[in-house]
């Protein structure tokens, strides 16, 4: 099998010698796409966090939206709601 690094360098090598612009554009909006979504992808850890906190709400645990703002209007008092 084909090292990563190698297969980076043999796609650069193909790329440089790209000489149509609508491929050089597709090849641009699939980086571009791939970039982003890697972006806003969550880690193991932060769906395992998202994930346990909703499964103490649905069994009752959780603060109130009221609450919260409550308590964060009395921890700094400065910030505007």
């Amino acid at each position: 099998m084909i090292s990563l690094e190698k297969r980076k360098i043999s796609f650069i090598e193909r790329y440089l010698r790209i000489r149509n612009t609508t491929t050089l554009e597709k090849l641009e909006k699939i980086l571009d796409e791939e970039i982003q979504r890697e972006e806003f992808a969550l880690t193991k850890e932060v769906t395992d966090l998202i994930d346990a906190g909703l499964n103490s709400l649905e069994a009752g645990g959780g603060l109130s939206h009221q609450l919260v703002i409550s308590r964060l209007k009395q921890k700094y008092p400065t910030l505007e709601f």
